[in-house]
């Protein structure tokens, strides 16, 4: 495990594909927030555990060609709309639920 130290702002990239910042440090926790791409899922540990996962089992999150595929269409998408592809992925989502 890698430990670092950092302060409010200050950011960690991981694989050229994930960014963790440190956005507020309070005086009982640190705030951070995760930019990473929509195919990488982030969960909290203790949510993980309670579904029955462990870190052991856990496998690496390979897209198919497919996946990978309508994320660029996304991601194309949003940019000519000048957003991002979570804010146009979440948009879709509301508008065709379920």
């Amino acid at each position: 495990m890698l430990v670092l130290s950092r302060r409010e702002t200050e950011r960690v990239i991981i694989a050229n594909e994930i960014c963790i910042e440190v956005v507020r440090i309070g005086s009982e926790n640190v705030r951070i927030g995760i930019d990473a791409p929509l195919h990488i899922v982030i969960r909290r540990a203790e949510v993980r555990n309670k579904f029955g996962e462990s870190d052991a089992a856990s496998k690496p999150q390979i897209p198919s060609e497919k996946m990978l595929e309508l994320l660029t269409q996304l991601r194309a998408m949003a940019e000519t709309r000048g957003m991002t592809s979570e804010g146009l992925f979440e948009q879709l989502m509301r508008r065709f639920p379920g």
